[in-house]
């Protein structure tokens, strides 16, 4: 039961929450390859 509510919850909320979580998550992978690029290229 109380995961339906929850399902619930993120539907409605899941258009508001795109347009604010796209840009962190795009931003999160841009650190992380930023991060990643020592890897790449290893001294």
């Amino acid at each position: 039961m109380a995961f339906q509510i929850e399902s619930n919850i993120q539907e409605s909320t899941r258009e508001e929450g795109e347009k604010i979580v796209k840009p962190k998550t795009s931003r999160k992978l841009q650190i992380q390859d930023t991060l990643a690029e020592p890897m790449r290229d290893p001294i």
